[in-house]
């Protein structure tokens, strides 16, 4: 009788053998998928970042020559136009001391001036 007893339990086994190693299988399987997915991934993401690095430096030359040029332009402004406009505003302030009716147009503009920073100083008088 063990002889007996011990045959449907190696077919039992055997059955479950197999299942096992199905298993196993279809685990290695899905692991291969998922490494296939997480490398692609990976160079998907790579490919994105030199992409992104590409652009921003692109980004970063355009402003750094934009920057350079209003530099230049407003370096120009000060040296050229400011000197100029600060003569207008002297002779328009020695204008308004001559007269009165002109005094509020000095007294708003010149509020402009002082709260950007622009020092005028009246002109001389010949």
């Amino acid at each position: 009788m063990s002889e007996s007893e011990n045959k449907p339990q190696a077919k039992v086994d055997n059955r479950f053998n197999d299942a096992i190693a199905e298993d196993v299988e279809k685990l290695q399987a899905s692991v291969q998928s998922l490494q296939s997915v997480v490398f692609l991934c990976m160079i998907l993401m790579l490919v994105f970042t030199v992409c992104l690095n590409l652009y921003l430096g692109v980004q970063v030359m355009s402003i750094r020559d934009q920057a350079h040029r209003e530099l230049a332009t407003a370096e120009e402004f000060q040296k050229n136009k400011a000197p100029a406009i600060a003569e207008l505003w002297g002779r328009l302030s020695d204008f308004g001391t001559r007269h009165p009716d002109f005094k509020p147009v000095l007294v708003k503009y010149n509020q402009y001036f002082k709260d950007h920073g622009i020092n005028i100083t009246p002109a001389k008088s010949k």
